[in-house]
């Protein structure tokens, strides 16, 4: 069997990967067993910085990928200040992951499904030097049932998933910035939220700014609770499974179950975007599972997207 390595960037997604795959072996930096490891990065722990200020190479047949390569160096993110423990922990996590990528058959970016995830694990494989073959998992939601589903069809990734690599790293390579969702005018009650409406709600109504609703998503996606929180607010009818199945779960919370009681996913609505389809990504939702040991902040973001869903689907 093919000796296979999962990188992520959360220590909490790495663990729920490798528990969804009977990883369970525990050890420095990383989770293993049999021909199976999982590692984490522990954010962007290697930055890319331009080799010149003066000179940019670049040919009509270059890849965004090449392009990128020839014109940055890669190496471990720097410190300030004081900051002596934590590069000695980057070095070890560093150490880890290299020998890890150069033991491995095959590599899984299993990053964030996002621009800058696009941008940290081509930083990771440039930095290592390493020909192994990569392969990427897009993880919408990171649950059990998304990870095994991701493995067993590891290539098959969303329509224009090529594309959009191309451009986060092009655009990394040229100095604009891979992300930047800002905040919508209004957040609207009769459809789906994409990442701003959901910043302007939890900033209306508790008072909770656009980065710090950021955090606390990016936290509960990491925690398997809700969906990639992207800018995208539509939903394509293929998700109208993955829904239903959420509300039924979400039945039985006992913060906002009773949001749920009364709705109903029919597929008739008119919520639904035909043609989207394969599509990167799409509105906010949550998985159904139960959220334990949340900070106040995170609290409150869950049960905006929770009960926004289910006004969605109210009988």
């Amino acid at each position: 069997m093919a000796k296979i390595f999962i990188l992520t960037e959360s220590r909490t997604v790495a663990k729920t990967i490798a528990q969804s795959l009977g990883v369970n072996i525990q050890r420095k930096g990383y989770y293993s067993k049999g021909d199976i490891s999982v590692s984490w990065t522990g954010g962007n722990i290697v930055t890319a910085k331009p080799r010149s200020r003066f000179e940019f190479s670049v040919s009509s047949d270059m890849t965004a990928d090449e392009t990128f390569a020839a014109n940055y160096r890669f190496g471990p993110r720097e410190k300030r200040g004081d900051k002596s423990s934590r590069a000695a922990r980057d070095a070890a996590q560093l150490s880890v992951i290299k020998r890890l990528w150069q033991e491995s058959d095959i590599v899984f970016n299993a990053m964030k499904p996002s621009a800058f995830g696009e941008v940290m694990f081509e930083s990771m494989k440039n930095y290592i030097g390493c020909d192994t073959p990569t392969s990427r998992l897009w993880l919408r939601r990171v649950t059990r049932a998304d990870i095994e589903a991701a493995i067993s069809d590891a290539g098959h990734l969303p329509t224009g998933y090529e594309t959009f690599h191309d451009n986060a790293i092009a655009e990394f390579t040229i100095g604009v910035k891979p992300e930047d969702a800002g905040v919508a005018a209004d957040a609207p009650s009769d459809a789906p939220w994409g990442l701003p409406e959901l910043q302007n709600a939890a900033e209306s109504r508790f008072g909770i700014s656009p980065s710090a609703t950021v955090a606390a998503a990016m936290s509960l996606y990491n925690k398997g609770l809700i969906s990639y929180p992207s800018a995208a607010n539509i939903l394509p009818p293929s998700a109208a499974a993955d829904i239903s199945e959420a509300l039924a779960m979400l039945r039985h919370n006992p913060s906002v179950g009773k949001y749920a009681e009364n709705t109903e996913v029919t597929g008739n609505e008119g919520i639904w975007r035909a043609g989207a389809d394969g599509i990167a990504h799409y509105a906010i939702t949550v998985t159904g599972l139960l959220p334990v040991d949340l900070t106040a902040d995170e609290s409150k973001v869950y049960k905006l997207v929770a009960v926004h869903l289910t006004e969605l689907f109210a009988k």
